[in-house]
């Protein structure tokens, strides 16, 4: 999730608007509202909005997944409890010694 915070970069590569007169800065200060201003504004708020919209792409399918993964996980263990639960102690008495049993055997095997 970190790789989608807004960085350095991300306003390095925006358009930067480059000064073509020789005016001093207080000269520029008067147009600061004029059409190439507001476009740039436009600008940068179309990138932003791109990059939002990507990160969305990119986020949204793998967090569905997420869910329905943790989702069909909870209810696996809901029903491996419920059968668990329907068992008898003697029953799995007997199934917790055959897999000891088997253990063993397999340890003693591959020695």
């Amino acid at each position: 999730m970190e790789s989608s915070y807004l960085t350095v970069d991300f306003f390095r590569r925006l358009p930067q608007e480059v000064e073509k007169s020789g005016t001093p800065a207080a000269a520029t200060n008067i147009d600061r509202y004029a059409e190439g201003h507001f476009r740039r504004i436009a600008s940068n708020v179309s990138s932003y909005i791109g990059l939002v919209a990507d990160t969305l792409r990119n986020t949204i399918p793998k967090a569905v997944v997420y869910c329905q993964v943790r989702q069909a996980k909870q209810s696996l263990l809901h029903h491996f409890y419920t059968q668990i639960g329907k068992k008898e102690v003697h029953s799995l008495g007997s199934y917790f010694l055959s897999v000891y049993l088997l253990r063993k055997c397999t340890f003693f095997l591959n020695g």
